[in-house]
């Protein structure tokens, strides 16, 4: 039950930092009291001199934002990944151990004569069978 409470936390912070990521990336940025745009959309700019130091300016904002965007995006993305790796792992997990207890049980039933040999048998086939 732990690895699922630990798969379960991986996957839902991976959600929120894959969330919060796409809300920096639209988020509008600005320099000099001119928008920017954002990371995911980027403002334009002329090619007079004042406008230039403007976007120079937008390009270091706009840089800062995109990195932390994508690293947020990209964390988000493994820690999704890792905790459905933890949820798929920790369910087979179980029902091997499951599995196990039922062919332990099949056993006992066997040992005290309450089931006959085919079935014992047969129970224990189907039982490994489900083990791959």
């Amino acid at each position: 039950m732990k690895k699922r409470g630990m798969g379960a936390i991986s996957l839902g912070a991976g959600i929120a930092l894959l969330v919060f990521g796409l809300i920096n990336g639209v988020i509008g940025r600005s320099a000099l009291g001119y928008e920017c745009g954002s990371v995911f959309s980027k403002e334009s700019f002329g090619w007079q001199v004042h406008e230039l130091l403007i976007e120079t300016r937008c390009e270091d904002a706009l840089s800062v934002a995109t990195a932390i965007t994508w690293v947020l995006i990209i964390a988000g993305l493994v820690a999704i990944a890792l905790g459905i790796y933890i949820l798929v792992t920790a369910d087979q997990k179980a029902d091997a151990k499951e599995i196990e207890r039922q062919l332990e049980d099949n056993e006992k039933m066997f040992q005290a004569g309450a089931i006959k040999e085919g079935t014992y048998n047969a129970r224990k086939e189907r039982l490994l069978s489900k083990l791959g």
